[in-house]
């Protein structure tokens, strides 16, 4: 079975090149979103068939795109308060998501 590193690794080389080519490609934050956001899509599609969880899969993958939303939108503010907060906007956008699926998030 393959390791999670293994694994990201072999999505990340079917990854276009023009997105990683991007500044924010070099921050593993960046790709692990990107990387769930693919992931998540599969349990996104399979909630929004049925009527009931129609909301919940549209919450998750909101709060999933959040992220590298965030990550893209604060990634150019130089200072270090700038950047600590968008970690801590992308952080919770993580938590959002995580806890929509009924995982508590880890930090």
């Amino acid at each position: 079975m393959a390791t999670y590193d293994q694994r990201l690794e072999a999505w990340a080389s079917s990854v276009s090149d023009a997105i990683r080519r991007d500044r924010l490609w070099g921050l593993r934050l960046y790709r692990l979103d990107l990387w769930l956001g693919d992931l998540a899509w599969e349990d996104v599609t399979v909630l929004h068939r049925d009527g009931r969880t129609r909301r919940i899969a549209d919450q998750l993958y909101r709060a999933i795109g959040s992220i590298s939303a965030n990550v893209a939108e604060r990634y150019s503010r130089g200072s270090g308060k700038d950047r600590a907060r968008f970690y801590v906007c992308a952080l919770g956008s993580r938590g959002t998501g995580l806890v929509s699926q009924g995982t508590t998030p880890t930090r």
